[in-house]
């Protein structure tokens, strides 16, 4: 069941992301931009890298194909950690922003909550467990803490920014950062938290390391 679960979700998130990049090609949010733009922009978001990250853990465990590492932990905590954070900044402060009708919205809803909900219940009910690890949080913030120096060095030359609260000609380079250091804060906490609880629950006499 467990494997199912995860192939479920691996399935969300293929059906996520191409939802969200016809809606992009096509230019509904956009339409004043360039389609070659419009790509690009689509690959800039945090939440594009966040559901591709979240699908393809889901799908090694699915097929079976997990291995305990170092890399692969790192990820599944990546896997986990970030579409919680991604569903719920988009709640709370982008989702009152837009008004997205028709396939735009579908997509919005595919990748900050379908996808975050399937993560989040396949981790806690089916796992595996017993194989994260303290030392896996650093390597965890390796995705984000990549996406930022990216997403500011690439705005540095185009102008462009993905998200509102990270604008930085509206905002400043201040605020910018700050609020990049405060979500990072944030999301290394979530991944030790995670961390705390995989090691708690898989201490138990019986769990598996393995889908269940």
């Amino acid at each position: 069941m467990g494997r199912v679960w995860h192939g479920l979700t691996a399935a969300a998130a293929l059906i996520a992301l191409s939802v969200q990049f016809v809606v992009m090609w096509r230019g509904d949010t956009a339409p004043d931009d360039s389609r070659a733009d419009r790509v690009i922009h689509y690959f800039a978001y945090l939440t594009t890298w966040t559901v591709l990250i979240a699908g393809a853990m889901a799908l090694t465990i699915a097929i079976g194909t997990d291995r305990d590492t170092a890399v692969w932990r790192a990820l599944r905590l990546d896997s986990v950690v970030l579409p919680v954070v991604i569903g719920t900044v988009n709640f709370v402060m982008l989702r009152p922003l837009g008004d997205l009708h028709g396939l735009a919205n579908l997509g919005d809803h595919l990748q900050h909550d379908v996808v975050p909900i399937l993560a989040l219940t396949g981790w806690i009910v089916f796992g595996p467990r017993g194989r994260a690890q303290f030392s896996d949080v650093g390597a965890f913030a390796i995705v984000p803490v990549v996406w930022v120096v990216f997403t500011f060095v690439s705005g540095a030359f185009s102008g462009w920014y993905p998200y509102p609260f990270i604008d930085v000609p509206k905002t400043g380079y201040l605020p910018a950062i700050i609020f990049c250091v405060v979500a990072a804060s944030a999301m290394t906490l979530l991944a030790a938290g995670a961390v705390f609880v995989d090691r708690l629950v898989s201490s138990r006499p019986g769990t598996s390391t393995t889908a269940s």
